[in-house]
């Protein structure tokens, strides 16, 4: 060191700035890929939605986006880090301002690679609002349809005591036992015997005829 001067320290390789003196940003900074990014607005109705994507510069880089600033309500999905990355962007007005004129807003997207360098980039973001972005709220029901139905109690019907049948049924209905139970007792009528039978049965000798005519009847003649 040279005397006057303070020893300098050794030279070592600190976090890159995200921009260099003068307000410019570093060359070899991530780059907004243009499209799917949009250039500098983006326009649309009732509700705004698009895709925001980087690319870095260095060997095996991996960038990673994120939201800086944007309208009240909107938001971005989770960031996928990779190169390039990407993320997606929405916005929806409430619907009070959605009934009037169309609202624009800025939003302000920043991506950073994996050594630290940086670039951001804003666009104007314009939704056009209408009757056709307010949807009606659901129509209230009458009351009688919004207490619920309570089941109705099932009435039971009361058993009504068998009622007494005529005198002339009563007396039919105590008859027709009795009756089956004679016609089992009553006697069958002879069957009639087979015809083999019947010839083997000896013939019947007719009174009043001579010895000799009975004995002729006897033996069959």
């Amino acid at each position: 060191p040279q005397e006057g001067y303070p020893p300098q320290a050794l030279a070592t390789a600190p976090a890159a700035p995200a921009a260099i003196a003068g307000g410019e940003v570093d060359p070899m900074a991530p780059s907004f890929v243009v499209p799917p990014t949009p250039t500098t607005s983006y326009a649309a109705p009732c509700r705004a939605q698009f895709t925001v994507q980087a690319l870095g510069l260095h060997q095996h880089d991996a960038i990673t986006i994120s939201l800086e600033s944007g309208p009240p309500g909107s938001s971005i999905s989770t960031p996928i880090t990779s190169n390039p990355g990407s993320t997606i962007f929405t916005w929806q007005p409430p619907p009070q301002q959605l009934q009037g004129a169309q609202q624009t807003q800025q939003a302000c997207f920043q991506a950073r690679d994996r050594t630290g360098l940086t670039r951001s980039k804003c666009i104007q973001v314009t939704v056009s609002g209408g009757v056709g972005c307010v949807q009606a709220p659901p129509q209230q029901l009458p009351q009688q349809q919004q207490m619920p139905q309570q089941p109705q109690p099932q009435i039971q019907q009361a058993l009504k005591p068998p009622q007494p049948l005529p005198q002339k049924q009563q007396m039919a209905q105590q008859a027709a036992p009795q009756q089956q139970q004679v016609a089992q007792q009553a006697p069958q009528p002879p069957q009639p015997l087979p015809q083999q039978q019947q010839i083997a049965q000896p013939p019947q000798i007719q009174q009043g005829l001579p010895p000799q005519q009975q004995m002729a009847q006897q033996a069959g003649y």
